[in-house]
């Protein structure tokens, strides 16, 4: 339980961290991608001292851990989206920055006005921050510039009701994460843009003298866009209120926000980090500075993965499989569509799904619907959460059908055991499979389009019937691993990194 943390933790040390590393919804309380990507950094760095920094939902939840941390980890804080605050007696008294707030309302997370608003609020205590800021959102006189704000923009053609409670739930948040408590640390490495890139960008403010890093495994703006867009989480709170027609509107105010966000990250990060060439090149088109950028390929542990040739597929039964969240991101639903196109040639063949489904239970529900609707039961099995060696040892094919990824460690894993990718065309796929600039390989999979169950279905029969091409993917991916994906490599980078920064913070 999360108690159980706070506590055990309120007992370490005071000094100040080498790294703080601020975490959106992942580790310690998740398992795989980011938070693999974590723990494999905090593990194999036994003398940096970190903290860490976990973005999480509610302070209504119970969150259980999922990794033994290593004892280097010196404290854990939780910073909480939604946290249970009071709503206060609407004020009619005139506040001493009122007009500081309502330019922050105004200007919308501009860097000047975030900065001056940001500094004023941490030189209060803790319960004049709280005060100040319920106000700020419950007053009249801010009530009263809402409409203002709302009869001068383009918005108001449409739901005041959305407008004010968009606007309501992103700067109820922002007070959330100012309400948290911000540890002194050398550097700080948030982990993404977005709620942990917010915060990041506060504890600078505080300790300018400090270093901020930011890695993104994937373009955070693009990804909570596209979130947004495909989820309803955004316009359940208030469906009471939203007809049809402003739905849209009610989800661009927020994909505007965490546009806004990242551009703040950027702004105040020393070094913006992706993990390839091609989300660089993305990040400066989102507004980074060239200047700050450069990527770092992500490794795997060779050791951990065994490599067997794979010289061709038993075309009776062969087994396909993937490994991943199950959640809207990954598009589940298009490997089960491409299932039932390869089942229609291959009866016995056997599809594997694995990769936790409590994360989004509703989806995984909807997935189970669809593979009964096309009677594929049968043929298609949820595996829940597995050791991923164990898993790639008995696949023929491993598929990667994401809407979007940075650099997914999947297909570094199966390319490291031998097994041939089918993967779409999103982030840093292309690249792991076809090979990039130095990478001269050759071709380790195929590469589809996105949300295509008929065009990753031929890809599948590509490898079925062609074994020697199968045969020569299997031999590229051991090969481009060892080469490009090799941890060893991987961790040297960040060692310099991490050192470097740590040696220029003026932080003492």
């Amino acid at each position: 339980m999360i108690i159980g943390v706070i506590m055990f933790f309120k007992k370490a040390t005071n000094n100040i961290s080498d790294i703080c590393l601020i975490i959106e919804g992942s580790y310690p309380y998740v398992k795989g991608g980011v938070a693999s990507w974590v723990h494999q950094i905090t593990t194999n760095y036994p003398n940096i001292n970190f903290e860490l920094v976990v973005i999480v939902a509610s302070d209504k939840e119970i969150y259980n851990l999922k990794y033994e941390l290593p004892s280097n980890i010196k404290k854990i804080h939780h910073v909480y989206i939604k946290r249970s605050i009071r709503t206060p007696v609407f004020s009619i008294r005139k506040m001493k920055k009122i007009e500081l707030i309502k330019k922050f309302f105004a200007n919308y997370f501009n860097f000047d006005s975030f900065e001056e608003v940001v500094k004023y609020l941490l030189s209060l205590s803790t319960k004049q921050k709280e005060r100040l800021l319920k106000e700020a959102l419950y007053s009249q006189e801010v009530f009263d510039y809402m409409n203002e704000l709302y009869e001068n923009s383009k918005f108001r053609e449409k739901s005041y009701i959305d407008f004010f409670w968009s606007i309501k739930a992103i700067y109820n948040t922002f007070l959330n994460i100012l309400l948290s408590y911000i540890p002194k640390a050398k550097v700080y490495h948030t982990i993404s843009t977005g709620y942990a890139g917010l915060f990041a960008s506060i504890c600078k403010i505080k300790y300018p003298m400090s270093r901020l890093l930011l890695t993104e495994h994937g373009i955070y703006t693009r990804e909570r866009k596209m979130d947004i867009t495909i989820s309803d989480w955004v316009d359940r709170d208030h469906q009471a209120y939203n007809p049809k027609e402003s739905i849209s509107l009610y989800k661009n105010i927020w994909a505007e926000a965490f546009k806004r966000v990242s551009l703040i990250t950027y702004h105040y990060s020393n070094e913006i980090i992706s993990l390839n060439e091609k989300n660089n090149l993305i990040q400066i088109s989102e507004g980074a500075s060239k200047e700050k950028v450069y990527f770092v390929r992500n490794g795997v542990n060779l050791e951990n993965f065994s490599f067997k040739e794979r010289k061709m597929i038993n075309s009776d039964n062969p087994i396909i499989g993937f490994l991943g969240r199950i959640v809207k991101i990954k598009d589940v639903k298009t490997f089960i569509k491409s299932a039932n196109y390869v089942l229609q040639k291959y009866p016995n063949a056997k599809f594997l799904i694995a990769g936790p489904t409590q994360e989004d239970e509703e989806y995984y529900k909807i997935c189970e619907k669809l593979i009964f609707s096309l009677k594929l039961e049968n043929n298609i099995n949820f595996l829940g959460s597995v050791n991923p060696k164990e898993f790639l040892d008995q696949i023929d094919i491993m598929v990667l059908t994401s809407l979007s990824e940075g650099q997914p460690l999947v297909i570094a894993e199966a390319n490291a055991s031998g097994v041939p990718c089918v993967a779409t065309d999103v982030g840093g796929c292309k690249e792991m499979i076809e090979g990039a600039g130095e990478d001269k390989e050759g071709i380790s999979g195929i590469i589809t389009a996105s949300v295509n169950p008929k065009e990753t279905a031929d890809a599948i029969f590509k490898f079925i019937q062609n074994p020697i091409f199968y045969n020569q993917c299997s031999i590229n991916g051991r090969n481009r691993v060892i080469k490009f994906y090799n941890e060893i490599n991987f961790l040297a980078k960040y060692k310099k990194i991490y050192q470097k920064n740590i040696d220029l913070s003026g932080v003492k």
